[in-house]
């Protein structure tokens, strides 16, 4: 297997970053034929979350390896690694190159970019006040100046972001705060329904104790009114139970 023949997941990982790294070299190359050091700066700063990405990838690169390590020959598993060392090694010449320019953007030097894309140098020292003519003075006085409003643009932007998401931060919260409140009430309520049903519960459980002793009583005396009816019916002359029955009016002489 060679470095241009990898599984799957990793060879998509590694065209991912060849892109990526192409990206960066043609961000670059337009930082090196720009002359104002204002969109400099911002170019650089659309290079930040291109190296993120990257590091993000090689890391993802390196769990894929661990994962398939165990398949793979020694061979294969060294490829790999010296695949992985060439990635690093990309990714840490543009954080190079990219601290290289701004540290000659912050000191007024110019930068050469090497024929690779991945290098550069710094041209020349940065100049000094007392060597410059007075349209020189007056022009790096207007950069700076430029640099410094763009900055002061910035933070602002920043402190409106900031305080817009804290007022929605804050409108969020007296909603859930709100909806919190209508809950507890709602709970509230429910215990109180609950604590009601209890008792009806209770007094309903009282009164169905009650109804079975009546009904039980009523049983008791049916059932004895039928004995009594059964035993006169068998035996109508049993005098035991003739005492139950209607009395005869006495005779009279």
């Amino acid at each position: 297997m060679s470095l241009t023949n990898l599984p799957p997941p990793l060879s998509d990982i590694s065209n991912q970053l060849n892109r990526s790294f192409t990206q960066l070299k043609t961000t670059f190359s337009k930082i090196d034929k720009c002359e104002d050091p204002s969109r400099q700066s911002q170019l650089l700063e659309d290079v930040t979350p291109k190296l993120r990405e990257c590091r993000r990838l090689i890391q993802e690169f390196e769990r894929e390896m661990k994962d398939q390590e165990a398949k793979n020959s020694p061979e294969v598993n060294k490829m790999l690694q010296e695949k992985k060392r060439a990635l690093v090694k990309d990714l840490n010449a543009f954080v190079t190159l990219k601290k290289t320019y701004q540290g000659a953007i912050q000191e007024g030097q110019k930068v050469k970019l090497g024929e690779d894309g991945r290098t550069a140098e710094v041209v020349g020292a940065p100049r000094l006040a007392s060597a410059m003519t007075n349209a020189q003075l007056m022009e790096e006085g207007n950069r700076v100046l430029g640099q410094t409003d763009q900055s002061v643009l910035r933070s602002k932007q920043v402190v409106e972001n900031t305080i817009n998401i804290g007022a929605a931060t804050a409108t969020t919260l007296k909603g859930q705060t709100e909806q919190m409140e209508r809950i507890v009430d709602k709970l509230d309520n429910l215990e109180f329904s609950l604590k009601r049903a209890t008792k009806l519960v209770k007094a309903l459980g009282r009164q169905m104790a009650t109804d079975k002793c009546i009904l039980a009583m009523l049983a008791f005396v049916i059932l004895g009114v039928i004995a009594i009816i059964v035993v006169k019916i068998v035996d109508p002359h049993n005098k035991k139970l003739s005492d139950f029955g209607p009395q005869a009016p006495p005779a009279t002489n």
